[in-house]
């Protein structure tokens, strides 16, 4: 993407040179869990894992019940319940039937323990890398792929199984996070971000929206590549729909102003260009005469989208 893909390559969870010692690191980690294994202090670290997950007042995160394995050294939770109070921009509670959590060793860059995590929601994979290091804790998800084409599952969500996650419209295909790096402080707050996901069978089925019956819309690609640039504010450096093939076809950038305690009241300033189709007007009479407002260069109108995330404001873009 830019200078910040180039930071999220920096990042070593796993340096050739230093395998011996985390091989010896890994077995010191078992060695120590194998002789407070063989002394009374299981209700001690109960107490510990449990209070852990107590993160403040309104957010305490359940758990059913926790092993180690030492089998590919991991700790295994069952039974994970995160409540809407600990953070209100979810519509439910979230819940995980289990997590394998993988030691790794250290990390140089950031520095810290690494870990990594591996879990299933609503039927989709999720592997992550996490590294809690003295003032925060810093996770990424990449998606394994050789060639530019995605080969695993791993951290690709079909966006049908996330529908009660995605209001007032219905999406379906199936969304790659090619990269996802966020780095947060211990206080909730936001340090470092950056995100690049894509489709390639995106599309909008069959449903009503304010009363007009729509067919369905195959609109095939999409990419969003966003990096944070300062303090709560997003860039959006690319966000493309279409190809083609498709009756819709835009491209957008600009930046999003985050709103961390209530994400749609989160500003954006976005412009671009969106061209659409005889297919898209004949289905939908009224977009054509929506669009004569917006200034036109070729097929494509020109239109700027700023305001709240739930009520953006739509305008020619001078």
């Amino acid at each position: 993407m830019n200078n910040k893909e180039s930071q999220i390559e920096h990042i070593n969870y796993e340096q050739s040179f230093f395998k011996p010692l985390r091989r010896k690191f890994a077995l010191f980690i078992i060695f120590i869990i194998i002789v407070l294994s063989s002394f009374p202090l299981k209700s001690t670290i109960d107490s510990i894992v449990y209070s852990s997950l107590n993160i403040n007042s309104r957010c305490s995160i359940g758990l059913n019940s926790y092993g180690f394995e030492w089998f590919s050294p991991k700790i295994v939770l069952k039974g994970i319940s995160i409540p809407r109070s600990c953070n209100y921009n979810l519509p439910s509670s979230l819940k995980l039937d289990y997590a394998n959590l993988y030691i790794r060793g250290l990390s140089f860059s950031p520095f810290g323990l690494s870990f990594k995590l591996s879990t299933e929601f609503l039927g989709n994979k999720i592997e992550a890398f996490i590294i809690p290091s003295f003032t925060n804790i810093s996770v990424l998800l990449e998606s394994p792929s050789r060639n530019g084409k995605f080969i695993g599952q791993e951290n690709s969500f079909n966006l049908k199984s996330l529908s009660k996650f995605i209001p007032l419209i219905s999406l379906s295909g199936d969304i790659t996070l090619s990269t996802l790096f966020l780095q947060m402080g211990y206080d909730g707050s936001i340090k470092d971000f950056a995100l690049n996901l894509a489709s390639k069978n995106f599309k909008i089925p069959t449903q009503s929206i304010v009363g007009f019956k729509l067919e369905q819309i195959q609109i095939n690609s999409i990419l969003l590549q966003a990096t944070q640039t300062a303090k709560n504010k997003i860039k959006i450096n690319k966000f493309t729909l279409g190809d083609d093939k498709s009756p819709l076809i835009s491209n957008f950038n600009g930046d999003l102003k985050l709103n961390q305690r209530y994400l749609k009241s989160s500003k954006l300033n976005l412009k671009g260009e969106l061209a659409v189709g005889k297919e898209l007007t004949s289905q939908i009479f009224i977009i054509d005469s929506f669009l004569k407002k917006f200034d036109k260069k070729g097929k494509f109108y020109q239109i700027k989208i700023d305001g709240p995330l739930n009520k953006p404001k739509l305008s020619s873009a001078r």
